[in-house]
């Protein structure tokens, strides 16, 4: 693993004006430290995030090309923000973090206090006896988390009870939870309760919890929310629910977004399942999107210029979600995504994410198809 630290430059200042020296310290703040770790084994990834909780600066941890094997912890954040990214030129396909089928591929769980971002990286073949099999985020003790996951690919994870691909949990008391995905795809993966690829929470235990998540442009299809006992399999796309507690809520808005082709285990689609208990909140919008069954409380979920509708996937069958020709999903979506976080400038692969005469709903902005006009001359030769 190298370690690049970057050491903020100071002025030269003049002799003449070293006598003021204090007073300029005193009355502007000087830039804060940042470290830069660029990875290439498992091991150099766990090492780096436990030093990037603990220094107190900013930090990017930069992913070669490759499999990261085993789980991996965030469990400290110092208040500032952590990066993970693919190192430049890569994409999700090429950085792939793999929990082996054993344990919760990134697991971010604590009184965390800070901001955590990750882009352009896979999570695959996590497996969690509870909560959040590829990404579990669980936050307590008062405290105050951001994430952000971008360009990115949650599949085949697994959870013993909530939130296959994803698990967004706050409790005990006055926490929250921000989350934020753009460009992301979730699929092929399995709650033995609720949320098949996505799982929103807040308050099961203490109250006024605040789980606040947002999607742009992404893609959650193929997912499973199959329960041994009748009645907490709840959906297999995404589930949001607020629990107990005297002012906690659970809230979902999407915009350009699809929740289409998710089931429970006795094959029954369900794409979306919004609840809540006791005394918490949930609310759950949706802008331009395609959606699918929706169950739960009807109040509690707002759609506006919804559509219900086969999203025509390249081959879903192979797990390619691009969008085929004439998908319902192609010119549907809204430029209209309010800053922040806005809509993003590139879709999942890089292209435009404007090509036609509006976004397309998806993590894939469908391009116009090539037609190739051969010269008279070359037409009707054998």
């Amino acid at each position: 693993m190298s370690r690049a630290r970057r050491v903020p430059s100071r002025p030269r200042v003049a002799a003449v004006l070293l006598c003021c020296t204090a007073t300029f310290l005193c009355c502007f703040a000087l830039p804060a430290y940042a470290d830069e770790y660029h990875v290439h084994t498992s091991e150099q990834l766990r090492a780096a995030l436990l030093q990037a909780g603990r220094n107190g600066e900013d930090d990017t941890v930069y992913l070669a090309g490759g499999t990261y094997e085993g789980g991996f912890n965030c469990d400290e954040l110092d208040g500032y923000s952590l990066v993970i990214r693919g190192e430049p030129g890569t994409t999700a396909r090429d950085v792939i973090l793999h929990g082996g089928d054993r344990t919760s591929v990134l697991r971010l769980a604590g009184p965390l206090e800070g901001e955590m971002r990750m882009e352009g990286v896979t999570l695959q073949h996590g497996s969690s006896g509870i909560h959040g099999g590829g990404l579990y985020i669980e936050v307590w003790g008062d405290a105050d988390l951001k994430v952000e996951v971008r360009n990115s690919v949650l599949r085949f994870n697994q959870a013993g009870k909530r939130g296959g691909g994803l698990a967004a949990k706050t409790q005990g008391g006055n926490s929250s939870i921000d989350l934020l995905l753009v460009n992301t795809v979730i699929y092929g993966n399995q709650a033995r309760w609720s949320g098949g690829g996505v799982e929103v929470t807040s308050s099961e235990a203490g109250e006024n919890n605040f789980t606040r998540a947002t999607m742009v442009n992404c893609t959650v299809t193929d997912n499973l929310a199959d329960a041994e006992s009748a009645g907490f399999e709840q959906g297999g796309g995404i589930r949001v629910k607020a629990y107990q507690g005297t002012g906690g809520s659970s809230s979902l808005i999407m915009y350009n977004s699809i929740v289409y082709g998710n089931h429970l285990g006795n094959g029954t689609a369900q794409d979306l399942h919004v609840d809540q208990n006791g005394h918490g909140v949930t609310q759950v919008t949706a802008y331009h999107s395609d959606i699918g069954d929706v169950t739960g409380i009807p109040t509690l979920y707002t759609p506006v210029d919804v559509i219900d509708a086969s999203p025509s996937f390249y081959a879903p069958l192979s797990h390619d979600y691009h969008l085929r020709a004439g998908s319902p999903c192609i010119d549907a979506g809204t430029a209209s995504v309010p800053t922040p976080p806005g809509l993003p400038v590139s879709d999942f692969d890089g292209d435009a994410r404007v090509i036609g005469v509006a976004p397309d709903i998806g993590a894939d902005e469908a391009r116009p198809p090539v037609f190739l006009f051969l010269p008279l001359c070359w037409r009707n030769q054998s």
